[in-house]
């Protein structure tokens, strides 16, 4: 377990509680020291349940942190961040894959073509943003 750490930022002056390497944040993904302050992604510790390093919690956390952000300034209602689960797929190089959510664990080429239906439909759902 990390221990509590503190930092001050030194362009706002103000006292951070960091765990590990990452700055508390509670389900809103404020600062748990300073709700005017939010973030996501790696540089945050999610003090209801400390979460994996892993990018979809990154990509999951991105549209409630805009929300957030928008209805701090707002004044408005906060939205919840409930990260779900998730799983891992290795891409091993030769049209196979290893595919593990939680006691799940399988090789092969489906494992490869979960992979690479799940990485298409993400990039296009952002192509079809960039075309907007």
């Amino acid at each position: 377990m990390f221990k509590n750490q503190s930092d001050t930022d030194m362009t706002t002056g103000k006292h951070l509680v960091l765990v590990g390497s990452g700055l508390l944040v509670n389900k809103y993904l404020q600062c748990t020291a300073h709700p005017e302050i939010f973030g996501d992604g790696r540089c945050i510790y999610f003090k209801d349940r400390p979460l994996d390093k892993v990018g979809v919690y990154t990509v999951r956390q991105n549209p409630v942190l805009y929300q957030n952000l928008m209805a701090s300034l707002e004044e408005t209602v906060l939205q919840p961040f409930d990260p779900g689960g998730y799983h891992r797929i290795f891409n091993m190089g030769d049209d196979t894959g290893i595919l593990r959510k939680k006691r799940l664990v399988f090789g092969g080429r489906l494992a490869f073509l979960i992979k690479d239906h799940m990485d298409r439909k993400f990039t296009r759902k952002f192509q079809a943003i960039e075309q907007t």
